[in-house]
This record gives structure tokens, C-alpha cells and sequence, in this order.
């Protein structure tokens, strides 16, 4: 996640979708999000802004099949009812509480007002979404939530391509020495 901070994105919106309760099967989950990925990265670059994004699946007890998504588009973006119509054309259909998105850090401009919320919050949320860890990763990562998260079917967390190592490697302003 701060891999988005260094690329200029800072994740300011986590975003979750129950896509079970949107009809889609666990199956098709990995697709769904794939998708839905399409659609926002689609809206972000018709309006010349920019997208990243980092997700995982999950299977709970309570809430079924879905997706957690930390990702950046630009602050001053009011999204509306926009994840509304971007779940229906992945292919899912909209229920009254499949979709929650908060901002990272209590405002979306939390990484430039307040650096020290801002990273607590990202490191919390990062906590968050690799609950799911096996015991021997989380010792290792020094995790102390821990809660299992489902049996999924097909791919279970990912990135977005601009988050990527090549990606990044390629930006001359990341490749000074001692950084």
C-alpha cells in the first residue's frame, strides 16, 4: 500500500462489495472484481484522472463472498452513485448495503493534511485485509488480527498494473539513490 503513496496515488477510499449478495458466485468473484476494476480505471482515465488499487477476497460467515478494495482516485472526485452503477455493469446487481466505501484515514485528503493519521490508517487497513494470513505469515508479518477468511475459489488478492514492481522501476523520480 505504500508502494501507491510512492507512485503519487495515495489508497484514499476502501471500498467493500458484497458480491455474493450482488448474485455473483464465488466462482466468478475473481472476474467480478476484475471487472469492476475495468470500469472504475475506465471512468478515472475519461476524466483524465488516475486509478490504483489494491483488493482481497474474502468468504465470511455473516456477510458472504467479498471483495475489499483500498484504492486512489482523485479527492475531489464525489463518486455519487457511481459504484451503484459500476457493480450492475460488471454484471452484479445493486442491493441496499453491498457497497460501503469510506475514506482511508477519515478524509480523502488525509495523506496530505495529516501524514502520521494517514499512514497509521493505511498500516491499520493493511492489517485488515491480510486477517485472512496463515499462522506461520502472520508471525512473520507480525500480524495480531487474525481471522479466517474462507475458502476462495480462483485468485485471492491483487494489484493494480500501475502498482506494479516494472512499473515503478520505470519512473525516473523513483529511481534516485537511497530511495
Amino acid at each position: 500500500m505504500a508502494v501507491a503513496e510512492l507512485a503519487g496515488m495515495p489508497l484514499n477510499r476502501h471500498w467493500t462489495v458484497d458480491y455474493q449478495l450482488a448474485g455473483i458466485p464465488d466462482s466468478d468473484g475473481a472476474a467480478f472484481v476484475g471487472k469492476l476494476l475495468s470500469i472504475v480505471k475506465r471512468y478515472a482515465r475519461a476524466r483524465e484522472g488516475n486509478f490504483a488499487a489494491v483488493w482481497v477476497r474474502e468468504v465470511g460467515q455473516r456477510n458472504g463472498a467479498h471483495v475489499h478494495i483500498a484504492m486512489y482516485l482523485p479527492a475531489d472526485w464525489n463518486l455519487g452513485h457511481g459504484t451503484r452503477k459500476w457493480i450492475k455493469a460488471a454484471g452484479g446487481r445493486y442491493v441496499a448495503g453491498n457497497s460501503r466505501i469510506r475514506s482511508i484515514g477519515g478524509s480523502l485528503r488525509c495523506a496530505e493534511s495529516n501524514t502520521c493519521k494517514y499512514r497509521a490508517n493505511q498500516e491499520a487497513l493493511g492489517n485488515y485485509l491480510v486477517k485472512g494470513s496463515g499462522p506461520t505469515v502472520a508471525v512473520e508479518l507480525g500480524l495480531d488480527r487474525l481471522k479466517p477468511s474462507g475458502e476462495i475459489i480462483g485468485k485471492r488478492c491483487g494489484w493494480t498494473q500501475n502498482l506494479g514492481r516494472r512499473h515503478l522501476a520505470s519512473r525516473p523520480q523513483d529511481n534516485k539513490a537511497g530511495t
